[in-house]
Protein backbone atom coordinates (compact mmCIF):
# COMPACT_ATOMS: atom_id res chain seq x y z
CA UNK A 1 0.00 0.00 0.00
CA UNK A 2 2.79 2.16 0.61
CA UNK A 3 2.08 6.39 1.47
CA UNK A 4 -1.35 6.05 -0.29
CA UNK A 5 -4.03 5.14 2.31
CA UNK A 6 -7.08 6.67 0.77
CA UNK A 7 -8.70 3.09 -0.09
CA UNK A 8 -7.63 1.46 3.49
CA UNK A 9 -10.40 -0.60 5.01
CA UNK A 10 -9.51 -2.06 8.79
CA UNK A 11 -9.81 -6.39 8.92
CA UNK A 12 -9.31 -8.10 11.95
CA UNK A 13 -6.05 -8.84 10.75
CA UNK A 14 -5.20 -5.33 10.46
CA UNK A 15 -7.30 -2.80 12.03
CA UNK A 16 -5.21 0.25 11.04
CA UNK A 17 -1.96 1.05 8.64
CA UNK A 18 -0.06 1.53 10.94
CA UNK A 19 -0.47 -2.44 12.40
CA UNK A 20 0.90 -2.75 8.52
CA UNK A 21 4.03 -0.45 9.03
CA UNK A 22 4.64 0.45 12.85
CA UNK A 23 4.27 3.81 11.85
CA UNK A 24 1.53 6.18 13.61
CA UNK A 25 2.05 8.56 11.10
CA UNK A 26 0.49 6.59 8.30
CA UNK A 27 -2.95 6.04 10.32
CA UNK A 28 -2.90 9.76 9.91
CA UNK A 29 -2.46 9.81 6.41
CA UNK A 30 -5.46 6.92 5.81
CA UNK A 31 -7.64 10.18 7.68
CA UNK A 32 -6.39 12.86 5.54
CA UNK A 33 -6.09 11.07 2.34
CA UNK A 34 -9.72 9.90 3.42
CA UNK A 35 -12.41 8.23 3.26
CA UNK A 36 -11.59 4.98 5.27
CA UNK A 37 -10.12 5.87 8.62
CA UNK A 38 -12.37 8.48 10.10
CA UNK A 39 -10.17 9.18 12.86
CA UNK A 40 -6.79 8.68 14.50
CA UNK A 41 -4.59 9.10 17.04
CA UNK A 42 -1.11 10.58 17.29
CA UNK A 43 1.69 11.06 19.85
CA UNK A 44 3.55 14.26 20.63
CA UNK A 45 7.02 12.35 19.86
CA UNK A 46 5.39 11.41 16.12
CA UNK A 47 4.28 15.34 16.01
CA UNK A 48 7.73 16.44 17.57
CA UNK A 49 10.03 14.25 15.45
CA UNK A 50 8.25 14.25 11.69
CA UNK A 51 7.79 17.56 9.84
CA UNK A 52 5.67 16.11 7.29
CA UNK A 53 2.90 14.92 9.98
CA UNK A 54 3.10 18.63 11.83
CA UNK A 55 2.48 19.92 8.34
CA UNK A 56 -0.73 17.31 7.65
CA UNK A 57 -2.15 18.80 11.42
CA UNK A 58 -1.84 21.92 9.98
CA UNK A 59 -3.69 21.07 6.88
CA UNK A 60 -6.11 18.37 8.94
CA UNK A 61 -7.01 22.01 11.03
CA UNK A 62 -7.69 24.09 8.68
CA UNK A 63 -11.62 25.54 8.37
CA UNK A 64 -13.25 23.76 5.05
CA UNK A 65 -10.74 20.50 5.79
CA UNK A 66 -14.00 18.76 6.90
CA UNK A 67 -11.59 17.29 9.67
CA UNK A 68 -11.02 18.56 13.17
CA UNK A 69 -7.67 18.22 15.24
CA UNK A 70 -7.88 18.44 19.17
CA UNK A 71 -5.89 17.87 22.11
CA UNK A 72 -6.50 15.10 24.81
CA UNK A 73 -4.96 13.67 27.54
CA UNK A 74 -3.23 9.96 27.64
CA UNK A 75 -3.39 7.29 30.64
CA UNK A 76 -0.12 7.46 31.15
CA UNK A 77 0.56 11.34 31.37
CA UNK A 78 1.01 13.95 28.88
CA UNK A 79 -1.09 14.51 25.45
CA UNK A 80 -2.09 13.22 21.97
CA UNK A 81 -3.18 14.90 19.03
CA UNK A 82 -6.94 13.65 17.70
CA UNK A 83 -7.41 13.89 13.80
CA UNK A 84 -10.72 12.95 11.91
CA UNK A 85 -14.22 13.68 11.13
CA UNK A 86 -14.85 15.69 14.16
CA UNK A 87 -18.13 13.18 15.40
CA UNK A 88 -15.32 10.95 15.69
CA UNK A 89 -12.69 12.69 17.30
CA UNK A 90 -15.24 14.21 19.94
CA UNK A 91 -16.13 10.87 21.23
CA UNK A 92 -12.33 9.64 21.23
CA UNK A 93 -11.72 12.96 23.36
CA UNK A 94 -14.40 12.48 25.74
CA UNK A 95 -13.53 9.11 25.89
CA UNK A 96 -10.01 9.40 27.19
CA UNK A 97 -10.94 12.59 29.24
CA UNK A 98 -13.24 9.87 30.77
CA UNK A 99 -10.77 7.29 31.24
CA UNK A 100 -8.19 9.70 32.83
CA UNK A 101 -10.42 10.81 34.99
CA UNK A 102 -11.27 7.56 36.45
CA UNK A 103 -7.36 7.00 37.05
CA UNK A 104 -5.63 4.56 38.70
CA UNK A 105 -8.75 2.79 37.26
CA UNK A 106 -7.99 0.65 34.43
CA UNK A 107 -10.41 1.12 31.22
CA UNK A 108 -13.46 -0.66 30.99
CA UNK A 109 -14.16 -2.99 27.47
CA UNK A 110 -16.89 -0.71 27.15
CA UNK A 111 -14.16 2.27 26.49
CA UNK A 112 -11.85 -0.05 24.12
CA UNK A 113 -15.50 -1.06 22.62
CA UNK A 114 -15.77 2.60 21.61
CA UNK A 115 -12.35 3.81 20.97
CA UNK A 116 -12.17 0.72 18.51
CA UNK A 117 -14.92 2.10 16.43
CA UNK A 118 -14.31 5.47 17.24
CA UNK A 119 -10.99 4.63 15.28
CA UNK A 120 -12.58 2.82 12.80
CA UNK A 121 -11.46 -0.77 13.51
CA UNK A 122 -13.01 -3.81 12.22
CA UNK A 123 -15.57 -5.10 14.47
CA UNK A 124 -13.79 -8.38 14.81
CA UNK A 125 -10.23 -6.75 15.53
CA UNK A 126 -12.04 -4.75 18.48
CA UNK A 127 -13.39 -7.89 20.36
CA UNK A 128 -10.10 -9.46 19.49
CA UNK A 129 -8.42 -6.83 21.45
CA UNK A 130 -11.14 -6.72 24.28
CA UNK A 131 -10.55 -10.52 24.67
CA UNK A 132 -6.75 -9.77 25.25
CA UNK A 133 -7.30 -7.49 27.77
CA UNK A 134 -9.54 -9.25 29.81
CA UNK A 135 -6.91 -12.16 29.59
CA UNK A 136 -4.22 -9.86 29.97
CA UNK A 137 -2.41 -11.04 27.25
CA UNK A 138 -0.27 -9.46 25.29
CA UNK A 139 -1.72 -7.35 22.14
CA UNK A 140 0.48 -8.46 18.62
CA UNK A 141 1.88 -5.51 17.51
CA UNK A 142 2.62 -6.74 13.93
CA UNK A 143 -0.06 -9.51 12.52
CA UNK A 144 1.72 -10.18 9.58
Amino acid sequence: MGSNWKNFRSTKEYPSPSSLTYDEADDLKAVVQGPGKPAAIVSKKTVAGNSAVRSMLWGAGREGSGLLVKTAPTLIGGTVRVVGRPRNVRQIVSLLEEAHAALPDRPTERFHRQMGAALGYHPEAIEDYVERVRRRQPVPRNRR
